[in-house]
């Protein structure tokens, strides 16, 4: 299975860009996009397709919110789905999750179509917003352990101070 990104248009400072699938890479101004889906660049991996996107999963990002706000998605309206799903009885289904910038799509082995791929994103960020909060927690403990006691750690590390006049004699 392969991930195809599409862009929605934007304009830039001299021209509209975007408005189709990802072709390829032209130059450093801009891209090639196509309004035809068996045109785009295949992805194997879901990152590389987040990061043609422009969607960015930065180490300090250990929160849904934190996530949201990141790359400008409004994450009251995603809680807002959430909780009608949860009212109604309904399978949660995240695929309102919508970028500004576009969307990702599924294409299969045999090239065909498959459709619109926001539950695996939707997994593929949660699954590393998990990983970052075990890290950060992990650096939390840490700093914690260091910052804990009278003399030990961060707190204990100058055991002696000196007055500048003293301390400024043997040189």
């Amino acid at each position: 299975m392969w991930y195809i990104v599409y862009r929605e248009e934007f304009k830039t400072s001299w021209s509209v860009t975007g408005g189709g699938y990802f072709v390829k890479y032209q130059n450093k101004t801009e891209d090639k996009y196509s309004p035809n889906w068996f045109e785009a660049n295949k992805y194997v991996a879901l990152g590389a397709a987040l990061s043609r996107l422009g969607i960015e999963i930065t180490p300090n990002m250990d929160t849904m919110e934190k996530f949201c706000l990141g790359n400008k998605i409004d994450y009251k309206a995603m809680n807002r789905d959430s909780l009608l799903s949860d009212i109604l009885g309904e399978e949660k289904s995240f695929r309102g999750l919508v970028f500004k910038r576009g969307r990702i799509e599924k294409v299969g082995s045999d090239g065909q179509m498959i459709g619109d791929a926001g539950d695996e994103v939707l997994e593929f960020i949660k699954e590393k917003i998990s990983k970052n909060k075990v890290v950060n927690d992990k650096k939390m403990k840490n700093y914690n352990e260091l910052t804990k006691g009278a003399n030990s750690g961060l707190k204990g590390y100058i055991v002696e101070v000196k007055e500048d006049e003293d301390f400024w004699e043997g040189f």
